[in-house]
């Protein structure tokens, strides 16, 4: 998180500038919300319900309360969506999940100072004068509420990926959240009237502890152990004691797996000194899933026809692509093309075998992945070079060579969303280029725009070809291929069938496809068996 803290500032600011966008308030309803939060409980609970002549400094402890249940829920319930939110970016790019988590966490601070500004300004109204333990309590609610809300929501945002349902659990949960705290009620109302195992459940809760530590601030005092014990039931004699079997921590060593060796220099073997990626023996395998909801399970289950099945889309796939190679990956839709780059460029893992990258690694796997569409182009500028790795310094260097090339002119400072097609994917291709990696992956994002455009990107691929940069290119074009690329490597369901020239690579390609077409239209046999691999071929 640390050395990507320029990223996760500019996440920051994209989500706070894309939940406002067009607001009149903007930041405003920060600070309009939670007041008309403590006015309705307030009224409600403390002076319709009384319990402001039961609770002493009544305002501070409901409110403090209010403000960090009200923080808690939003973290939880932002960071369970951060993922699949940005999906169309983790499919795409390659960098660290938790960074959408954790923004999620700071947005929602953001959203918390209005809140504690309000709390201050009501306590000092009321009369309360602040304190070392009102202070330190406040410090330590804030911890436990910020630590124990991105520890659920990493856990929850992974859950979220595989189980849908996961965001409305959540939403149930946070309900329980807000009413079983002792924010709008003191806790001793619980232990004076719950059962034994109630108040345990009760006293386990974590957001409770918070809660507590805001008691103290208001002049009351967090329960404790001894507070705990001396509630014994006259019917049951029950009483507190500790339990049978506490829990042992053991020291286990675990051997470390070896971190992915990318985004960086890398010490490559001795046996391949001179190889920009080495891809040994890489398979993935994908899960196909017939049912989602719980009624398709159930009759499928009852047809006893298959829930899920695994389609194997890369098997046992090793290359070696030298420093300075142009390299073209080919094959008919399927063959696992795309999913060799991704793997290359560290948006998937493999399911088996290992890739190694030397140097910095830039990707365009899809136009436009990272460009925000409220953002304006400017502003997309710095955040996608961010995502591919550049600094704010290096950012600001490129920034007029970025806009001139993308040559979209007064539109620079409107919203992306108000591009068109061509403009849109000249930013992110301008963008991308600039970035001077040492391992450029490129997928089918030549095949949109002008063909002025496209003649451009085609001359900046061919300069960075004879600067002596690693390009691996996956597209159907044979014909651009054999302008930009020396080598071919032609996949076949999932397999190496071809590692050699490009020319061959690419009739190879313009004989599948003939094949294919005959198949569909019904034609004569198979077309001739493909040449024989190369020596230096990788299986």
């Amino acid at each position: 998180m640390f050395r990507r803290r320029y990223l996760l500032r500019l996440i920051v600011r994209r989500e706070l500038r894309a939940r406002y966008q067009g607001s009149l308030l903007g930041l405003g309803w920060s600070y309009v919300r939670p007041a008309a939060h403590f006015a309705v409980f307030f009224f409600v609970v403390g002076v319709f319900l009384g319990m402001s002549d039961r609770v002493a400094h009544f305002p501070i402890f409901m409110f403090s309360g209010l403000v960090l249940v009200s923080f808690f829920n939003e973290t939880l319930i932002n960071t369970t969506h951060s993922v699949i939110g940005n999906a169309p970016l983790v499919r795409k790019v390659y960098l660290p999940r938790e960074l959408f988590p954790v923004a999620s966490l700071l947005v929602s601070g953001v959203h918390l100072l209005p809140g504690l500004a309000i709390v201050l300004g009501v306590a000092l109204a009321w009369g309360w004068t602040p304190s070392a333990l009102a202070i330190g309590s406040a410090l330590l609610g804030f911890s436990l509420v910020a630590v124990l809300g991105i520890g659920l929501g990493l856990l929850c945002s992974a859950l979220h990926v595989f189980y849908r349902d996961t965001d409305k659990v959540v939403d149930i949960a946070t309900l329980f959240v807000t009413w079983s705290v002792p924010m709008i009620y003191p806790w001793h109302v619980v232990r004076d009237t719950a059962p034994g195992w109630a108040l345990d459940l009760y006293l386990a809760n974590p957001s409770r502890t918070r809660c507590c530590c805001s008691s103290a601030r208001s002049g009351g005092r967090p329960p404790t152990a001894r507070s705990r014990s001396r509630r014994t039931s006259p019917a049951t004699g029950w009483s507190p004691r500790p339990r049978r079997g506490a829990a042992r921590l053991r020291a286990v060593r675990v051997r470390a797996a070896p971190a992915p060796l990318r985004g960086g220099a890398v010490t490559m073997p001795d046996a391949v000194p001179k190889a920009a990626v080495v891809v040994d023996a890489v398979t993935k395998r994908f899960t196909l899933r017939h049912a989602r909801s719980i009624k398709n399970m159930t009759v499928r289950a009852v047809r006893r026809e298959k829930l899920r099945e695994r389609f194997v889309a890369l098997e046992g796939v090793s290359a070696v692509i030298g420093v300075g190679e142009s390299v073209a990956l080919l094959g008919v839709n399927g063959s696992g093309k795309s999913t060799l780059l991704k793997i290359i460029s560290g948006v998937m893992p493999p399911d088996g075998g290992s890739v190694r990258v030397r140097g910095r690694v830039a990707g365009l796997i899809e136009v436009g992945a990272g460009l925000h569409p409220d953002l304006t182009g400017r502003e997309n500028v710095f955040l996608n070079g961010a995502i591919l790795g550049m600094d704010r310094e290096e950012t600001l260097r490129k920034f007029d060579a970025i806009v001139e090339f993308a040559d979209i002119g007064r539109f620079l400072d409107q919203p992306v969303r108000f591009y068109s097609s061509g403009m849109f994917m000249r930013l992110a291709f301008s963008i991308a280029v600039h970035t001077d990696p040492d391992v450029f992956l490129i997928d089918e994002v030549l095949a949109v725009g002008d063909p002025l455009f496209r003649d451009k990107c085609i001359q900046r691929l061919r300069a960075y070809r004879d600067s002596g940069r690693t390009m691996v290119i996956v597209a159907h074009d044979a014909k651009l291929l054999r302008q930009i690329c020396t080598r071919g490597i032609f996949l076949e369901n999932g397999r190496v069938v071809w590692d050699g020239d490009i020319d061959t690579a690419a009739d190879l390609l313009i004989r599948k496809r003939q094949e294919r077409r005959r198949a569909v239209q019904g034609g004569p046999g198979p077309v001739p068996a493909p040449p024989p691999r190369s020596a230096g071929a990788q299986s």
